[in-house]
Parts: structure tokens; C-alpha cells; sequence
């Protein structure tokens, strides 16, 4: 499985230009070739707004590239575009991330969620030749700290490509921004977690496998809530 987000760096003032593009005109587009978007956000803390990120799943890179590859020899997104944009361009820049879901990492259903809730969003950065404790320390230690604090973790993958590796996505779906902070402070201070940090201190040496973290606030759009498993479940379903 291959996963794909997109950050799109709008320009300021186009914001809902860009929902209406991706609400009202761009779906069926993307339907026609294929492309499945399982998440959309709109990013309300982090670096580089207004953004709005999206996610693609695909079985593999070569679907990837047949879809976008029709996507692109295809007319009508050139007229759309043209008309969406109105003289002007919607999207300043963009950036692409390749993901593949963590080995470790099984989709649990925590049922729906709710249109009110916000993801956090983190890239985290992993210690050269500890991606194996920085895997363990996620699943074992990490995700149960942040269930504890009615948390739920959507998404752990690994990136694939780009020019800072290793590094690992992790989602986390919380009830508001309000509970985000409070879960926060909670986290920093969960005496499970800090032992698991020094148990991992003393198994593995005195670099932490986990180091810098980049982080971004996103909300749900409202239009197309994201598709809880992130897409596992459904290219597992199309494979079987």
C-alpha cells in the first residue's frame, strides 16, 4: 500500500476558492481515473498556512503513476482549473509525501468520526538505524498514552522518500483543540511514558530513536470527513 499527501500552500485570500474546487468540481474528476482521496483537512495551527492537505491511497507507485498520468492527459482538468483558478493561482506551491503504513501498525475501528473533531498531524524524525525502537516505542508506549487521554491514533506510516531520513507520520484523531491542548500537557507528564523513554534510554543507548517533531493542527473538511482507516481497509478489500 502507498499513501500520498499533499500539502497545498494556498495563496491568502483563496481558501474557499480551494474547498469549492475540491467540494463541488474536483471529485468526479478525480473518480473518473481512479484516484481514491480518502482525507482532506484544512490546516489551522502549524507552519506554512493557509494549507490544506489531502491524502491519496493506491495498491502501489504504478497505479499511482497510470491514475495521475490519465488525470493529467485529461482536458476537462485543464478547463477546470482554468475556471477555478479565475486569473489567479488558487495553489502558490505544493508538496508531495510518500507513505507506507508502519509494519506494526493495524487499523482498529473506533467507530465513526465525529465532524467536530480535529487531527494532529506529526512528522517525526527517527534516529538513523533505530527505526525498529522508534516503531516499538510508538505502538508499545506511545499510542496506549495517548488512548489513555481518548486520543486516537488514525494513522502510523513511514516515509518513503524524501530529503529527511528516516521519518514517521503519525494522525491522531482528538474530540476538539481544547482536548488536544489539555492531552498534551497530560501527555508530557504520563508516568508510564517517561518510563518507557528511559527504558528505551537504557536498552538502546543515550540517543533517543524519536528525535525532532514537526506537528500541523488540521480540521476535518466538512464536505468529505476523512475515511477512518486512511484507505487500509479499502485497498485491502480490493486486493481480497
Amino acid at each position: 500500500m502507498l499513501q500520498e499527501l499533499r500539502f497545498y500552500r494556498l495563496t491568502p485570500g483563496r481558501v474557499a476558492d480551494n474547498e469549492a474546487r475540491h467540494r463541488d468540481t474536483l471529485p468526479p474528476l478525480l473518480a473518473r481515473h481512479g484516484i481514491s482521496v480518502v482525507g482532506r483537512w484544512n490546516a489551522v495551527d502549524g507552519d506554512g498556512l493557509p494549507l490544506f492537505a489531502y491524502m491519496m491511497a493506491y495498491p502501489d507507485f504504478g497505479a499511482r503513476e497510470r491514475q495521475w498520468d490519465a488525470f493529467y492527459a485529461d482536458d476537462d482538468w485543464w478547463t477546470l482549473r482554468e475556471r477555478t483558478n479565475a486569473g489567479s493561482e488558487i495553489v502558490l506551491g505544493y508538496e508531495l509525501h510518500f507513505l507506507k503504513p508502519n509494519g506494526r501498525w493495524r487499523f482498529v475501528d473506533h467507530g465513526a468520526y465525529r465532524a467536530g473533531d480535529v487531527h494532529e498531524l506529526l512528522f517525526l524524525g527517527v534516529v538513523n538505524g533505530k527505526q525498529r525502537a522508534a516503531a516499538d516505542f510508538v505502538m508499545d508506549a506511545l499510542t496506549p498514552a495517548i488512548e489513555r487521554q481518548e486520543g486516537r491514533v488514525m494513522l502510523f506510516s513511514e516515509f518513503v522518500s524524501g530529503p529527511s531520513l528516516p521519518r514517521a507520520a503519525l494522525m491522531i484523531a482528538w474530540a476538539d483543540a481544547r482536548h488536544r491542548e489539555a492531552a498534551r500537557v497530560l501527555l508530557d507528564a504520563d508516568p508510564q511514558l517517561a518510563r518507557a523513554r528511559q527504558d528505551e534510554l537504557a536498552t538502546t543507548g543515550e540517543v533517543a530513536s524519536i528525535g525532532a517533531t514537526q506537528s500541523w493542527l488540521l480540521a476535518p473538511t466538512p464536505y468529505a470527513l476523512p475515511e477512518p482507516s486512511l484507505g487500509a481497509v479499502l485497498l485491502e478489500d480490493a486486493i481480497q
